[in-house]
């Protein structure tokens, strides 16, 4: 999608439709953003950096050999104006010297018009091709959007998002956490040496060169923690062009998947406890069917074969603790989601015994996941059932098992050790089943 090429105030004065004579060269390749005719006093007001101003002189009439022409230019200049089109024959025949004299002393942009053309018709020219680079600028924006919108709806959206970058630039990209480990990535690019650069560069958004490939680089920060995302191309002309806008789209697309992530935690906690609530009360058969279908949203399948757990043990933080020891409730969901083990589970809410209460799939990786638990927790667990009605006595079942498990590695404490080191207790006891008790 190549853009056109912005309108300067050479351009202009090349179109010799518009008459337009230069008499103090000024900047020629100011970038033109638009066009306007003023006649009265403190023109400044109403234009914009880049802008051109055109004047037949109707203010200066009586004043040509006064001090106003050269404060108008002087004017101008502060408000980056980008040059002066006079319109000569109307009001005056040739330029008021002192307007001539002040724009070759600031090297100011002066033209003139022609009397046979019309101010309107070098307004429209302008105006007219700065729409144009306006509306290129939009549309490339939007379909950038579109383009990578698509992966929040992804399994991975982060993955799914890096990919779609890497093929818009033709290159590769790449997130790196702020330690420099590579988050996610696609596409063959120097990983290891863009890092050395964004590590020894100001920490701000960055573009440089590694030798063919040109390199643009953005801090950005999720979840409260900071990241760097790093796109590059072998074609200088594509990160020119699209770099700016990609970043912009991404940075915006990664709060989105963090906020929709963060939502869907949210959710998820919320239909958890109240789930747990329900199984904790007596169930009526009639109710049975409503709540598998809940169930199902967690990937329990109607009628499979369930246990109970109660853990005794540490409160568990939301979210991992830097360098704490003890798994967070999030780590251990996402354990157990990678496992594709379908579980529910949330902190107990008493203060005799602090732990974790939910129900779990019988299936072996289920006990593999209570064997890290058990790590910091003491657990019980229910016979297997798959008749929720009985939900509510497994879950006190779970909770003697929890005892006999508290009992177990009490006693185990208490013994003197066999040899130099006390022994932890076995995970048999730390992980108690009411049928084996």
């Amino acid at each position: 999608m190549a853009a056109p090429a912005p309108l300067t105030v050479r351009d202009i004065v090349a179109n010799a439709s518009l008459g337009l004579t230069v008499v103090v060269p000024g900047d020629l390749d100011a970038v033109l953003r638009g066009a306007h005719t003023i006649e009265i006093e403190r023109p400044s007001r109403w234009l914009e950096p880049g802008w051109l101003m055109l004047t037949t002189g109707l203010r200066f009439r009586g004043a040509a050999d006064s001090a106003e022409p050269a404060e108008l230019i002087r004017e101008l200049q502060a408000a980056k104006v980008a040059g002066l089109a006079f319109g000569i024959g109307v009001h005056f025949q040739d330029l008021p010297p002192g307007l001539v004299t002040c724009a070759r002393e600031l090297q100011f942009t002066l033209l003139t018009v022609a009397y046979d053309v019309p101010f309107l018709q070098v307004e429209s020219f302008i105006n007219r091709a700065d729409k144009s680079v306006e509306m290129h600028e939009t549309r490339r924006a939007l379909w950038i959007q579109t383009e990578l919108l698509d992966a929040l709806s992804a399994e991975n959206p982060l993955g799914s998002l890096i990919t779609r970058i890497g093929q818009l630039t033709r290159g590769f990209a790449v997130v790196y956490d702020e330690t420099g480990a590579t988050v996610a990535v696609t596409g063959a690019g120097p990983v290891r040496l863009i890092w050395d650069e964004i590590r020894v560069r100001d920490p701000r958004r960055q573009q440089f060169s590694l030798g063919r490939w040109s390199i643009a680089t953005r801090p950005i920060v999720m979840g409260g923690m900071g990241y760097w995302i790093a796109i590059g191309s072998q074609r200088k002309s594509v990160l020119d062009e699209l770099s700016e806008p990609i970043l912009d789209s991404t940075q915006r697309l990664l709060s989105a998947i963090q906020g929709n992530r963060a939502l869907q935690a949210s959710q998820a906690r919320a239909e958890t406890a109240e789930l747990l609530a329900t199984l904790h009360q007596v169930i009526s058969p009639t109710d049975v069917p409503g709540i598998w279908n809940r169930l199902g949203s967690f990937r329990f399948r109607p009628q499979s074969v369930l246990r109970a757990f109660v853990t005794m043990g540490q409160a568990l933080p939301l979210h991992a603790a830097g360098s704490d020891a003890r798994k967070s409730l999030d780590s251990l969901a996402a354990d157990a989601q990678r496992s594709g083990l379908p579980i529910i589970f949330q902190q107990r809410e008493t203060n005799r015994s602090p732990g974790l209460t939910g129900i779990a799939a019988e299936i072996g990786v289920l006990h593999e996941w209570l064997a890290g638990v058990s790590e910091h927790h003491l657990v019980g667990l229910s016979e297997p059932f798959n008749d929720l009605t009985q939900a509510r006595r497994s879950f006190r079942d779970a909770e003697r098992a929890s005892w006999v498990a508290q009992r177990r590695t009490s006693g185990d404490a208490g013994r003197a050790p066999t040899s130099g080191h006390q022994r932890a207790p076995a995970h048999s006891q730390r992980v108690v089943r009411f049928e084996d008790v």
